[in-house]
């Protein structure tokens, strides 16, 4: 880490202090607040995702100009990639406002993260090119859509994501690894950390789709870059908690013959909250101490052996137990 880190962190983090307090007020005025109130936030500020959208273009810019991101760390065609990413985020921001058909939403996104797999070295995967594309694409989409599903619950996606950026920046400084993904985290841990504070309960911002869409997005790329490096359990480690509960929860729906993207508070942490909007403060609670803990279980995977993966599993369970005690707790 240099000069230019160290002041971009500085600054990044003021501006987006700044920008978030500028967005809150224009949002207000022109009513882009959640219209869902599936979380009793009648009068949440949504699509704050345009903010960090924007910290990520002045971020990698800089990051170019100050030669902190050299062109060898750059993804082959990331110009199409950052195109996809756009259109993402333009139809996304258009969905907090005038609700887009799921249908159409998620066959746009297939279609523009099948162009975006360009920027991955997919060919390194010991399968045949049609198999991995396929593969790739799924998990891609569905990395998309699962950090979209955990926004809306008062600090929940912001910490996740939060800690995903930073759990990147761990893995490459403990394994000595230069990707483009490290770059990224670094890009947008300032202003996560901001968002952060007006997203914990009760939240003053939400993401929106344009936010957890983007992020989604990213975290994505972020996770396929660790496959391709065969970092299986690294990768999985990152999004763990996201991961189990929203699978667990969407199979339980498909069971139930329930569309998957249909809006419920159904996941083990968001029933919680909407049980009592009281409990909005114990999820944020011990949604950061998970991610606190497992940060430390990555570092323990890397410094001493991979198979501290298996109390990363453990962890998740304690943590769905948790919600789930506090609900039956209630009508004892």
């Amino acid at each position: 880490m240099n000069f230019y880190f160290y002041f971009y962190f500085i600054t990044s983090l003021i501006a987006s202090l700044l920008l978030f307090l500028t967005y809150a007020k224009i949002a207000t005025k022109l009513s882009i607040i959640d219209k869902t109130n599936n979380f009793n936030n009648p009068e949440t500020v949504t699509s704050g995702g345009l903010v960090i959208f924007l910290n990520l273009i002045i971020g990698f810019f800089f990051f170019i100009w100050s030669n902190q991101l050299s062109l060898e760390h750059i993804p082959n065609n990331l110009f199409f990639t950052f195109v996809a990413l756009s259109i993402l985020f333009i139809i996304s921001f258009i969905d907090d406002m005038y609700p887009i058909d799921p249908k159409i939403k998620l066959a746009t996104q297939i279609i523009l993260i099948f162009f975006s797999l360009t920027s991955l070295n997919i060919t390194s995967i010991s399968l045949p090119l049609k198999v991995s594309t396929f593969l790739f694409v799924i998990v891609w989409v569905y990395i998309t859509n699962i950090i979209n599903f955990i926004d809306g619950v008062d600090g929940f996606a912001g910490t996740q994501v939060l800690f995903i950026f930073f759990n990147v920046i761990l893995i490459c400084y403990l394994i000595n690894f230069e990707i483009f993904s490290f770059y990224l985290s670094l890009i947008l841990l300032p202003v996560m950390i901001i968002f952060l504070y007006f997203n914990k309960p009760n939240a003053k911002i939400y993401l929106g789709d344009a936010g957890s869409i983007v992020l989604g997005f990213l975290v994505g790329f972020i996770f396929l870059e660790l496959i391709i490096l065969k970092e299986y359990l690294l990768a999985i480690s990152l999004i763990i908690y996201p991961l189990t509960d929203c699978s667990i929860t969407l199979l339980k729906r498909v069971y139930n013959k329930n569309l998957p993207w249909v809006k419920k508070e159904d996941y083990f942490f968001s029933y919680l909250q909407a049980e009592d909007r009281k409990n909005k403060k114990y999820i944020f609670k011990i949604n950061f101490i998970f991610c606190l803990l497992n940060s430390f279980l990555i570092a323990l995977q890397i410094l001493i052996n991979e198979y501290f993966f298996i109390l990363n599993i453990f962890l998740v369970t304690i943590a769905i137990i948790s919600y789930r005690k506090k609900i039956e707790l209630k009508y004892l």
